[in-house]
């Protein structure tokens, strides 16, 4: 009726006893123990329940063929899964690293921005992170403005930065911290206009003294700086250089010719030199000195040699004119030269004789069969030394004396005939 030990006496086949010693354990179920895991908000259906807490949870397992029951035993544990969540700032643009989440997309725009992320546990259960991100703006500021050469530029809320003072346009950048950490950007365009050194020089007379120039008064010559604004409203400095003369001066610089004159003021000079006039001026101008500068051209003649025959035309040097007497001649002309001053040509003309040469000689000849009573005999009345003789016969032949004044000719036929000279003698061709 209960576990334990007996026995019993059996006969074998051979009919001895034979005694069996029964040892009986009595189990109620057959146990069977699962141990499980989930993790917090999971179920375990163990049988026909359902478990989400930890614990030890029993199911009873019939079994057919006079099996005991099994007893399922079931060691649950729920593990927990954690929420945390994190709230921070950045600033507008700036990648934000989420410490642990590498790989999680975070939005950079301005606004609150809400990340989720899981991570396992080493239960394997999910962790869930939530980050509430405020991403603060960032501002971007553009200034325009001007400012002299040379001034200091104080940009508003900008204190250690660097601005030109050269003339021209500069761009300035600057960045600031917003109330919430965020960089600022800030653009300044400035518009250095320059300021101007200017030279000034003016000559006066000592009766215009003191003499008012911009507000300065001078006493006397000198040298004085006056500041003025221009369009732009930067200063400019004016340096005046003064000097006071007794008398304005006036240069003239002429020529004239050798035998002119030349008027200045009631003087009339004729000589090369250097002259003054002094020209008197109402009102309190200066006396003005007029200097004169006066170059004297002397006249350019040209003395010349020439030589042409008695009735030939002289055409050299630009003359045209033809004298009717031997003999030695003097004949000039005017020219204008590249100073507007005449210039004279004087040639010394000789003009020579010309030679008239006079055939003489018997004017009949009368034939024979004597050959020299066919010869005649002609000569120049006068010879001349260095002359050339041409003669030419018409009707005859020159037997001898060709080139020379006497010539003797042989006549061919009975007629009238004809004897021609030419003589060239210093030149002159008669």
């Amino acid at each position: 009726t209960e576990a334990g030990v007996q026995e019993a006496t059996l006969q074998t086949i051979n009919g001895c006893d034979s005694t069996v010693t029964m040892t009986l354990t009595v189990e109620d179920y057959a146990r069977e123990i699962l141990n499980k895991e989930i993790c917090q908000g999971e179920s375990y259906q163990f049988g026909d329940s359902v478990f989400t807490t930890t614990g030890v949870h029993y199911d009873t397992l019939a079994r057919g063929g006079g099996l005991c029951d099994s007893i399922a035993e079931l060691h649950l544990t729920v593990n927990p899964t954690y929420f945390y969540e994190e709230a921070d700032v950045a600033c507008e643009g700036v990648p934000y690293a989420w410490a642990g989440h590498s790989g999680v997309e975070i939005p950079t725009t301005v606004g609150t921005h809400i990340v989720w992320d899981s991570l396992h546990t080493v239960s394997h259960c999910d962790s869930v992170y939530k980050l509430t991100l405020t991403v603060n703006p960032k501002y971007y500021y553009e200034e325009a403005d001007t400012t002299c050469e040379g001034a200091t530029y104080a940009w508003a809320g900008h204190s250690g930065v660097e601005i030109p003072t050269t003339a021209g346009t500069h761009i300035v950048w600057d960045s600031l911290r917003t109330v919430n950490n965020c960089d600022s950007v800030y653009k300044l365009t400035l518009l250095v206009n320059p300021k101007f050194d200017v030279p000034d020089a003016k000559s006066v007379c000592a009766s215009q003294l003191p003499y008012q120039w911009n507000g300065v008064w001078f006493t006397e010559a000198g040298v004085q700086e006056a500041t003025l604004q221009t369009i732009n409203g930067c200063d400019s400095v004016v340096t005046m250089t003064l000097s006071v003369e007794d008398y304005a001066r006036e240069i003239l610089n002429e020529e004239i010719c050798q035998g002119e004159s030349y008027h200045f003021g009631d003087s009339v000079f004729t000589t090369t030199g250097v002259h003054y006039d002094t020209i008197r001026r109402s009102g309190n101008l200066c006396d003005s000195i007029a200097e004169l500068h006066l170059y004297v051209r002397e006249l350019d003649t040209t003395r010349l040699t020439a030589a042409v025959c008695l009735g030939a035309p002289f055409q050299e040097y630009g003359f045209d004119t033809t004298l009717t007497t031997s003999g030695v001649h003097t004949i000039s002309r005017t020219l204008a030269s590249q100073y507007h001053c005449d210039s004279t040509i004087i040639v010394t003309l000789t003009v020579k004789d010309t030679l008239v040469p006079v055939i003489s000689g018997g004017e009949n000849v009368c034939v024979s069969t004597s050959e020299i009573n066919n010869e005649l005999t002609i000569s120049q009345t006068a010879s001349v030394d260095n002359a050339t003789y041409q003669w030419s016969v018409d009707g005859g032949s020159v037997l001898s004396g060709e080139g020379t004044s006497t010539i003797k000719v042989q006549w061919s036929s009975v007629g009238d005939k004809r004897v021609n000279l030419t003589v060239v003698a210093d030149g002159c061709t008669s």
